[in-house]
């Protein structure tokens, strides 16, 4: 939150400025001016019909609220989500990068699992943004020493502190903020608070280990479990959820030719005539939670009523020539889902219909260092049909920046959610409910 708000603070133009020093030569305070920033804080807040409910709370239009008890996982989500994709192109190329650098690290080290390679990386990224930092902010100016926060110093101390403590997402604010607000809870004798607590975290420690070693005791585990009405269970944590077709329905010509393409892939053909009729389903549940929706009911609700989920991540396995296969992982937006049964063999597969999005811009993402994946969504023309188990995640696809005009019409960059891996651990899932 301090690296975030600090940020902000530079590109506002903001922070103290000497008698010595103008705002006016700050190539970075890319804000400085009421009108860019309000336009700015629109766009932050356009993008909160795009976020999926699992994202939680949204970033508030920071021209709005930002001195206005703007929370942490606002920040997180602004500077280290949103930021990649609306400051490309407003800040200059150099400034940009090393920013990209410092959303990277971040990424990597809010991970539950990290590798000692990755942990590496992100020792070197955040050397590189701490020293480009200096020169280009700072630059050794004694006017500006301000500048330099404690901070952005901790910055280097990140990657050394996961091999010893675990990864900073499992020990920081989070993990503490949580369990104070369990622990203030359960005070009940405020003569002796602190003896009460250490007796409280006793029993706590006492009762987590008896769900440990008899898993059935812990009952909010398998409420949890617990699917609405009319889901269809599948393999592997999967599970379809209604809304679904009372009838067998039409395709049209575009989703015809797509469903013939993937039964090409499975050698199988039909014949020129035919037209497959089909049970739409609307909501799949993923091994990790997330419940990924579809056009064909979301398209139906008030944009302003709207928390978009249909977005999604692909891992698509591709030959590549040799005896091995390759993965490489797309987005596009499900149109539906259903179900297909092969005659004579008795296989019924679940699929998903989807619009697939344009490979990532190679430039913004070179630029970028990797972080900035800008697509634009194809429609028809890109539709095609997948296995349900290739559907990694929900994901946000939101459009760029109004600011430069025309130059990102039609563009939209990917944003997943961080630290998706540490949410199933807290309960912060979708909610289920029932659809017709």
């Amino acid at each position: 939150m301090n690296i975030a708000s600090g940020l902000v603070d530079l590109f506002r133009g903001s922070f103290p400025c000497a008698a010595t020093d103008s705002v006016n030569d700050w190539a970075w305070a890319i804000f400085r001016t009421a009108e860019l920033w309000q336009a700015h804080g629109r766009d932050v807040a356009n993008a909160a019909s795009y976020f999926p409910g699992i994202y939680g709370r949204v970033p508030r239009n920071p021209a709005e609220k930002i001195n206005s008890g703007y929370k942490a996982w606002e920040y997180l989500l602004y500077i280290f989500c949103l930021g990649p994709g609306l400051f490309v192109g407003l800040l200059p190329p150099e400034i940009y990068r090393s920013y990209c650098k410092l959303v990277k690290a971040f990424r990597i080290l809010y991970q539950k699992s990290i590798t000692y390679e990755q942990v590496v990386e992100a020792h070197e990224l955040l050397a590189a943004f701490i020293k480009e930092y200096e020169a280009q902010f700072y630059q050794r100016r004694v006017d500006r020493l301000h500048f330099v926060r404690p901070s952005i110093h901790n910055l280097s101390h990140l990657p050394s502190e996961v091999p010893r403590v675990g990864p900073g997402c499992g020990v920081a604010q989070w993990t503490l903020e949580r369990f104070i607000g369990l622990i203030t809870d359960e005070l009940r004798q405020h003569k002796h608070p602190y003896a009460n607590l250490s007796r409280r975290g006793l029993e706590r420690a006492q009762l987590n280990a008896l769900k440990i070693m008899v898993p059935s005791l812990d009952l909010s585990a398998s409420h949890k479990e617990r699917l609405p009405r009319g889901h269809l269970p599948l393999s592997n944590g999967f599970a379809l959820l209604r809304a679904r077709d009372t009838c067998a329905r039409g395709m049209t010509e575009s989703e015809v030719a797509a469903l013939r393409a993937y039964l090409l892939e499975c050698s199988i053909t039909m014949d020129d005539d035919w037209q497959p009729e089909i049970v739409r389903w609307s909501r799949l549940m993923l091994p990790n939670g997330q419940v990924a929706r579809s056009a064909w009911k979301e398209r139906l609700k008030r944009p302003d009523q709207l928390r978009r989920a249909r977005d999604v991540k692909i891992l698509c396995t591709t030959a590549t020539g040799t005896q091995h296969e390759k993965k490489i992982t797309e987005y596009g937006e499900v149109r539906y889902y259903f179900q297909l049964e092969f005659e004579g063999s008795g296989d019924v597969r679940t699929l998903a219909m989807v619009a697939m999005c344009s490979r990532p811009d190679p430039g913004l993402l070179e630029l970028s260092e990797g972080v900035l994946w800008s697509v634009e969504h194809l429609g028809d023309a890109a539709l095609r049909v997948i296995d349900h188990t290739n559907i990694e995640a929900v994901v946000a696809i939101v459009p760029h920046s109004t600011i430069l005009g025309d130059v990102f019409k039609n563009q939209y960059f990917v944003v997943e959610l961080p630290g998706l891996d540490v949410s199933r651990y807290l309960g912060e899932m979708d909610v289920i409910v029932e659809e017709e």
